[in-house]
């Protein structure tokens, strides 16, 4: 019995043995087929890469720009702006507007066509300052609209960026800041010390002067005394101002301008008021925000499919994000389509830095116009911890376009010239060209002179009317016809149809009642004439 029990002990290994070298034998020819897999995913994916083009982006370039300085309240200054088109594809239809800002007057608009790629233009407007402008930096907003065209060359219309130029008021202050100190980096909640020195650059002596800070507006707090008494000031000399500050939670990061207000007089104890910028950055760990540049269609309604939404996102913090990954979670009436992924990987997204990416979804066919927020999940790593965030943003689901036809009907006489006069009313969403058009059946005794009828673009509860002339062919039955009416218009390069109907009632000619009249005196003639034959022919008769 032993002997037999080790025989089958041995066989048992010897089958192992060959199963484990036939298993290494398919590893390597399975390895050699995955990397051959992997070879031809690259080359494909490098194929592809390589058929997208650059989009279209317009920009300010600041080093070629150029804004007068040094200019007091009530001058007027030369602000020269250099536009360029640093994208791959033309940029068209580019509007400029600049609009004015508060103490700066300019409001300027110019519409420059078409900027080629690589090419850039120079516009330059006068501009002035109020006469009780404040002292310090003053920013305009440069507002761009044009047509541009995405990485597959596909227009993009109404493109919309905006840029930022800085206008530097000075005044006739005796007094500069020349160092300001903060005890700590500034963080949402924290409580600070600022020092400000103020030197006196003035001939003369500044006397009783006293600072405060302005704080109107700003989530910002003074702890202690508003206001601080520096005494006489004499000319080149330097006195500190101290205040102890508290930043709200919810303060956003970013830079702050707070406005230092200094009184004095002089030697003839006359008053004067100065007011300088304090300039202050507030900071976070971090900060990420979440945003919908666009969706395709720019009009989303119930029932669309594959509807593109492109999200902005933003790194507003100080610190690197690594591994950052974007999740959409579709909520009712948002559905997920099936050949999509919900998922974004971003990699890195260094401090200040975006990225823009694209999810996509159908609406259910129930859905109600209205905003509806959805979710969106956002994981990355900073400081080797692992974080995450939801984010709700608010979609908004249009109405939409339909269409009522207004119509009594016509009368229309056989053989005769009429005119149908229909009455469109959008009762939905704006839809733009709308036109009318007369489907005529086979067999329909309608001869148009133009089947259709341009209205032009109708808003919501807009009316519009369209009249098409026709002439009722000669042998037309006497009867009520219904016409088929179909209305057409476009809603973000879509052309939408709706079908509705209109009933032309159909009575005989005005020649064809003379004609009816003729035969019937005729006849009545002939019925006439036959008495007379008969009466006669019986008179003979008897004679």
């Amino acid at each position: 019995m032993g002997e037999v029990f080790r025989k089958r002990i041995k066989m048992i290994q010897d089958t192992q043995n060959r199963g484990e070298k036939k298993m290494e034998k398919i590893d390597k020819i399975f390895g050699r087929k995955i990397l051959l897999g992997c070879l031809l995913m690259a080359l494909l994916a490098v194929q592809v890469s390589g058929q997208t083009l650059v989009p279209t982006r317009l920009t300010l370039n600041y080093d070629l720009s150029h804004i007068d300085t040094d200019l007091e309240p009530g001058d007027s200054g030369i602000m020269t702006l250099v536009i360029q088109n640093v994208g791959g594809q033309n940029a068209e239809k580019v509007e400029i507007l600049i609009p004015d800002a508060g103490d700066i007057r300019i409001s300027k608009r110019w519409y420059l066509g078409t900027i080629k790629a690589g090419e850039i233009r120079t516009i330059s407007t006068k501009f002035s300052i109020a006469k009780d402008a404040k002292i310090g930096l003053h920013t305009a907003t440069v507002n761009a609209k044009y047509d541009g065209y995405d990485r597959y060359g596909k227009i993009e219309n109404d493109i919309r960026d905006t840029w930022e130029v800085n206008v530097n008021v000075v005044g006739e202050s005796i007094f500069v800041v020349e160092d300001v100190t903060l005890d700590r980096v500034l963080k949402p909640g924290d409580t600070f010390h600022l020092k400000l020195s103020l030197r006196n650059k003035g001939i003369g002596t500044a006397f009783d002067t006293d600072a405060e800070l302005n704080l109107v507006g700003l989530p910002i707090n003074v702890i202690g005394p508003e206001k601080q008494y520096l005494g006489n000031i004499g000319k080149n000399g330097l006195k500190d101002a101290e205040f102890i500050l508290y930043l709200d939670e919810d303060i956003a990061t970013g830079a702050y301008s707070i406005p230092l207000v200094l009184n004095y007089e002089d030697m003839d104890h006359t008053p004067h008021t100065t007011t300088l910028p304090i300039g202050i950055k507030v900071i976070g760990d971090v900060q990420i925000s979440l945003g919908i540049t666009e969706t395709d269609p720019k009009e989303i309604h119930a029932g669309d499919e594959d509807v593109e939404i492109k999200v902005k996102v933003d790194n507003l913090g100080t610190k690197d994000l690594k591994n950052v990954k974007v999740t959409f979670n579709p909520e009712f009436p948002f559905e997920n389509p099936k050949s999509y992924i919900q998922m974004k990987d971003l990699g890195t997204l260094k401090a200040s830095d975006s990225s823009e990416i694209s999810f996509y979804a159908n609406i259910n066919e129930d859905a109600r116009p209205g905003r509806i927020g959805q979710i969106f999940y956002v994981e990355y790593r900073v400081d080797n911890r692992e974080e995450n965030i939801t984010v709700k943003i608010p979609i908004d689901i249009m109405e939409y376009p339909d269409f009522e036809l207004i119509s009594d009907g016509i009368r229309a006489r056989i053989g005769e010239y009429a005119e149908l006069r229909l009455k469109v009313k959008n009762t939905g969403s704006r839809c733009d060209s709308v036109t009318v058009w007369a489907l005529k059946k086979s067999g329909q005794p309608f001869d148009f002179e133009d089947k259709s009828e341009f209205v032009g673009d109708l808003d919501t509860d807009e009316e519009g009317e369209a009249v098409l002339g026709f002439t009722v062919e000669g042998d037309a039955k006497v009867k009520e016809y219904i016409l088929p009416i179909e209305i057409r218009c476009t809603r973000d390069n879509d052309v939408l149809t709706f079908s509705k109907s209109a009933k032309i009632d159909v009575v005989p000619g005005r020649r064809s009642n003379i004609m009816a009249y003729l035969v019937g005196v005729v006849v009545i003639l002939l019925i006439l004439f036959g008495i007379y034959k008969f009466k006669r022919g019986r008179k003979s008769e008897r004679e």
